[in-house]
């Protein structure tokens, strides 16, 4: 009877221990479901905002392209890849390895546009600085050239003035036409029948600038058929024509004043006629005198 009692009395208590034991299975079940959900919703909670954060940025990476363009195909492409994953982790269920992408993804484009933008603000103040020089480079240019300018005017007037005293001039110019003998004996005349040659006459001052050497002037004769009398010597005048000259008159200048006379006469076949002929002296292309002598 005794050992009855006993093992009944075991049982209930087996039974007992066994309620125990599932009552507290269910309860540490039900405990971690609701740690699960919580986890969940945490994670669910946290994937949002991440999301959130990352638009944010996105936003900023926008409108940093829109005021700089510096880096302008890195933050195109960054703005690629963000869309990409954006879209990508939409629809994935939250857990600690995607929030923790998400994350770090955030923390590295705020890193990479933080570093951007100071990138950018120093490219600004050496811009700035650039201008500023370049700036005063173009002020000191213009300074100079200014100078440069003054000096060189100066010069080309210095120039002018040197050239214009350098050229001879020629004074006391004479001609007459002149008949010389079978004696050799020389006589004016104004018979245009007797008339052998024109002689033209003229001095030239001292000028202790022109350099020394020799030295030439243009003799023209012209009839009064506007043919020219005597050699047939050619220059280009101002406008890159011909001119028939007369007489070249060289001389050999030595600084100082000197007398030249030239004798221009006619071709053979050429003749001296009646009428008004003109005798124009030329410096180079510059008409210095022109007369004219009338043969009867």
């Amino acid at each position: 009877m005794t050992e009855k009692k006993t093992t009944s009395k075991s049982t209930v208590i087996a039974i007992v221990l066994l309620s125990l034991l599932l009552i507290g299975s269910i309860a540490y079940i039900l405990m971690q479901n609701t740690q699960i959900e919580s986890s969940k919703q945490a994670f669910e909670t946290e994937k949002a905002l991440k999301i959130e954060e990352l638009k944010t940025l996105q936003q900023e990476y926008d409108d940093f392209l829109q005021e700089n363009q510096v880096n302008k195909e890195e933050i195109i492409e960054t703005k690629i890849r963000l869309n990409r994953l954006l879209d990508s982790v939409r629809n994935i269920k939250p857990d600690y390895s995607l929030v923790n992408k998400l994350r770090s993804v955030r923390d590295n484009l705020k890193l990479r546009l933080k570093s951007l933008e100071l990138e950018n603000k120093q490219l600004k103040e050496d811009n700035l600085k650039l201008v500023t020089e370049n700036d005063s480079v173009v002020k000191q240019l213009e300074s100079t050239l200014v100078v440069f300018n003054e000096e060189k005017e100066k010069n080309e007037k210095l120039n002018k003035i040197v050239t214009k005293a350098q050229k001879l001039i020629v004074t006391s110019i004479t001609s007459k036409p002149i008949r010389i003998k079978k004696s050799g004996k020389v006589s004016p005349t104004n018979r245009a029948k007797r008339v052998s040659g024109i002689e033209v006459c003229y001095e030239v001052p001292a000028n202790t600038i022109t350099e020394a050497g020799e030295k030439e002037f243009y003799i023209q004769v012209v009839s009064p058929t506007k043919e020219v009398v005597g050699g047939k010597f050619y220059m280009n005048d101002a406008e890159g024509n011909f001119v028939s000259i007369s007489k070249i008159s060289k001389f050999r200048y030595q600084n100082k004043i000197i007398k030249v006379c030239d004798y221009v006469e006619p071709l053979p076949g050429e003749t001296f006629a009646e009428g008004n002929y003109a005798v124009n002296v030329f410096q180079g292309t510059k008409l210095i005198s022109s007369s004219s002598i009338l043969l009867k």
